[in-house]
């Protein structure tokens, strides 16, 4: 139903004043009624405290008189019953419980009308409705003392002596104005209004907004949700940052399929609606995202290894990946060629979902370079800086989350390929916001930018490496450089830890003792700025050292006396930091050999 077309229905007539001088107010019929008492019990969290104020100021005000019928006379007694139990916090169940032991209501619960959700038009319709009919109350009430003022003002000739009566006039119309704008609740908003002398109003809505379960939207790796305070949050803008063909389009597909599948249950603003996460992709095919998706749903499996879409439907619903529950949630992915679009076809798209029954609860966009923003200036580095503004102000229109991509600058590029040149580890730890380059007037309005470069191991282990260089919001934990494995058979599928007891992730990939340990058993280091000591200390021992051969059988070698001390150039015997352990003894003259060439001349 059209509620906005159905306002002028209930545009109310002149105001009379009933006998014990309350006002009487038309309009109101029952459809109305029923409204306001589905708004009193709705869970929508678009209700508002300060509607609630404003709907009580109207409904204490007007008289019995307003209504020529006795059942509406009654649903009029039950809101006045119901404004009062919402004032002390009670729930639906408790508040029609608190009711019930006043008056009975039992006609009232047979009726669905009356207790149904309401949707967030609905909502707004009501705070519409409830500001003309207050506004009529307060221009009816007034109107006697106007015409007073006026009256007085239009005997008196002489323009001086109008003055007074000018003045009393405007005090009037102001004290009428002051009124109208307190009527006025469409738009009030506790995320974006607060008013001390309003504090009551203002906080129960912002700790509910905050301390629902609903804020935010849970990924299923412990380090990144420690780098968004928790998970994606409402209203805020998050921007990974990483080259081209390195791991933004692997980090939305996890990203995309993780906060699908760790999200169950998600309560919308709109009761009446169902949840839908939003991907709009300017940069791959819809096909490419689902194929992905396939691989790292299964841990690695190519969909081209399916011999039928059956086996693909099969694979998709063996984990639990498909919309068949109350709690799931929706995931709809869209293409568009390259600028084809501006940053209008995101509201686009989500009122055309809405009018479907959706409502998104998280917006995705592979790459903010790829769509133009609203103003369009033809000037590339102020129309990134305008796409992230509309992608802000999307996230706060809708109360959503908006997660994006952006590019790294050359001189990333350089420090990413010298360090893997060189065989180093822990390269994103040499980059920081100043490797956003271009970007930086995106920096400038988004609420996070997270590094990501792609890294392996020693052992051959595929690692994300995520690195949080901005966030306006608090977080919990001090890792701020994190690395995230892939499972085992996949490229590309990062692993979920949510409900580990230790986390999967590494804060660095140079290698310690303990791993070095794992891979070659046990070892001795020598340091080069030691090496002398070392070296004389290894041959005075038992045991012989030297690199890559392990023996549970001790060499033997000559006492510590019997050894000539013979001066050895360090550079000719460890260059850098070497890994030893013990030579058997079949080995032991061909190592001798190796490393003390000198040793028969000197004993010969």
């Amino acid at each position: 139903m059209d509620y906005k077309k159905r306002g002028n229905k209930y545009l109310p007539k002149k105001s009379q004043i009933a006998i014990d001088n309350t006002p009487i107010v038309y309009g109101i019929d029952n459809s109305l009624l029923n409204l306001y008492a589905s708004y009193l019990l709705s869970s929508n969290k678009s209700v508002h405290r300060y509607t609630v104020n404003n709907m009580r100021k109207l409904m204490f005000t007007i008289s019995e008189s307003s209504f020529n019928d006795q059942y509406l006379i009654m649903k009029f007694h039950f809101i006045r019953n119901a404004l009062e139990a919402k004032e002390k916090g009670l729930n639906k169940d408790l508040l029609i419980s608190d009711v019930s032991r006043k008056m009975d209501i039992s006609p009232f619960l047979e009726d669905h009308d009356f207790i149904r959700e309401i949707s967030n038009d609905e909502v707004k319709y009501v705070e519409e409705t409830l500001s003309v009919f207050l506004d009529t109350v307060t221009l009816d009430s007034n109107l006697n003392s106007l015409f007073k003022s006026y009256e007085q003002y239009s005997k008196v000739n002489n323009p001086l002596d109008k003055r007074k009566y000018l003045e009393i006039l405007k005090s009037q119309f102001k004290d009428m104005n002051t009124e109208f704008r307190k009527n006025n609740t469409s738009g009030y908003d506790s995320s974006n209004v607060f008013r001390l002398s309003a504090l009551e109003d203002s906080a129960e809505d912002i700790h509910h907004y905050i301390s629902d379960p609903s804020f935010m939207l849970v990924t299923g790796m412990q380090g990144m949700n420690g780098f968004l305070g928790g998970g994606f949050q409402k209203d805020r803008l998050y921007c990974f940052f990483g080259m081209s063909g390195e791991g933004k389009t692997v980090t939305m597909v996890n990203l995309l399929y993780q906060t699908w599948k760790y999200n169950k249950g998600f309560k919308t603003n709109d009761p009446t609606k169902k949840p839908v996460i939003i991907l709009l992709t300017m940069e791959n095919l819809v096909i490419e995202y689902v194929c992905s998706l396939f691989h790292v749903i299964t841990h690695g499996k190519n969909i081209k290894s399916c011999s039928s879409a059956e086996e693909v439907i099969q694979e998709f619903r063996d984990r639990k990946f498909e919309y068949a529950n109350e709690d799931d949630i929706e995931l709809y992915i869209e293409f568009q060629p390259v600028f084809a679009k501006d940053t209008s076809y995101l509201y686009e798209m989500t009122e055309r979902l809405a009018d479907e029954g959706f409502e998104c609860i998280g917006f995705f966009m592979d790459y903010i370079m790829r769509i133009k923003p609203i103003d369009y200036t033809h000037d590339a580095y102020t129309d990134l800086g305008n796409v992230a503004n509309d992608f802000k102000n999307y996230s706060m229109y809708y109360h959503v989350p908006f997660i994006t991509c952006s590019q790294l600058n050359r001189d990333a590029a350089r420090i990413i390929d010298e360090g893997r040149s060189r065989n180093q580890n822990d390269i994103i730890r040499k980059l920081g916001r100043s490797n956003i380059g271009d970007s930086v007037n995106i920096d400038r309005n988004i609420d996070s930018s997270i590094i990501l470069v792609p890294e392996v191991s020693a052992t051959g282990t595929r690692y994300m490496s995520f690195m949080l260089t901005k966030h306006r919001y608090e977080i919990f934990t001090n890792k701020l450089v994190i690395f995230q494995p892939m499972y085992v058979n996949s490229y590309i599928a990062m692993v979920e830890d949510i409900y580990d007891h230790v986390p999967a992730f590494k804060e660095t990939l140079a290698r310690d003792t303990e791993d070095i340990r794992e891979a070659f058993g046990d070892v001795e280091r020598v340091s080069i700025n030691n090496t002398i000591k070392s070296l004389t200390e290894m041959s005075s021992s038992k045991d012989m050292m030297t690199p890559g051969i392990v023996s549970p059988v001790p060499a033997v070698l000559p006492d510590k006396e019997e050894e000539p001390k013979v001066e050895i150039p360090v550079a000719r015997l460890v260059n850098k930091t070497e890994i030893v352990t013990v030579i058997p003894p079949e080995k032991r003259e061909e190592m001798r050999k190796i490393l003390f060439p000198n040793y028969d001349k000197l004993h010969a």
